[in-house]
């Protein structure tokens, strides 16, 4: 199966558009907050099933930033990461920004234990399983590929995955879902075959995936949505 690399070029091809009209903007209100909330965490590697975390860099922050402005409101910015594989081949570095005024993060080939249940079929540049990683989030996020139709926040291809407790992120509730490999309905394919974490924060629609369905899978959406810091616009010095 090879839908995850056609999926990978329509992203980055969006996201160069999405990088090139945007302009920046944002209120007195989304300002003000921004200087409580976006500062950089101080943040410690951590391994999770065997899957390696590490602090993002502080130009991915930067980023981060820059997609704010892009969508005059805030993003999850994530404050850990799986680790890439090194070298210019192994497609590891993560691709950041907005898309049709969402914030996306989106990131292959980072480093797994042979035992790691990954992207189907496919192998990375070091011959083991391929890790896939989605951060996407929006005020008005909506998964449904086609217009005029109801908000779809969950894609119909995704079935909730029962909880013995409650999941908290940032305060508030959060749910897992289990997304088939197989596209049902006119939902975007972002989320096939992930192990998907859904929440809400500061009126925000956030989402977290691994690609795989595993309880290893399903801790790291709960560790990355975790660690997350919310990231608010910032006016440019011509509109302050």
């Amino acid at each position: 199966m090879l839908h995850w690399r056609h999926l990978y070029l329509l992203i980055g091809a969006l996201l160069a558009v999405g990088c090139t009209t945007a302009r920046t903007s944002t209120s007195t209100e989304s300002t003000s907050a921004s200087t409580t909330s976006n500062v950089v965490r101080p943040m410690e590697p951590i391994t999770v099933g065997g899957v390696r975390l590490i602090p993002i860099s502080s130009a991915q922050h930067s980023q981060c930033q820059r997609a704010a402005n892009e969508i005059h409101g805030p993003v999850p910015c994530p404050g850990l990461i799986p680790d890439p594989i090194p070298g210019p081949e192994s497609g590891g570095t993560p691709t950041i920004g907005t898309v049709t005024g969402y914030f996306i993060w989106n990131q292959y080939s980072f480093q797994v234990p042979s035992h790691y249940v990954g992207v189907p079929g496919n192998t990375s540049s070091t011959g083991g399983p391929l890790g896939h990683f989605v951060i996407y989030a929006g005020k008005n996020l909506n998964l449904d590929g086609l217009p005029n139709r109801p908000v779809r926040v969950v894609p119909s291809y995704c079935k909730a995955i029962n909880q013995s407790r409650s999941l908290v992120v940032h305060g508030s509730t959060a749910k897992l879902y289990e997304c088939s490999e197989v596209r049902k309905g006119s939902s975007v394919e972002i989320d096939l075959g992930h192990d998907l974490l859904i929440w809400r924060q500061s009126g925000v629609t956030c989402e977290v995936s691994f690609h795989g369905h595993s309880r290893v899978n399903q801790d790291l959406d709960l560790v990355v949505a975790r660690a997350t810091s919310m990231i608010f616009p910032i006016a440019s010095r011509r509109e302050v």
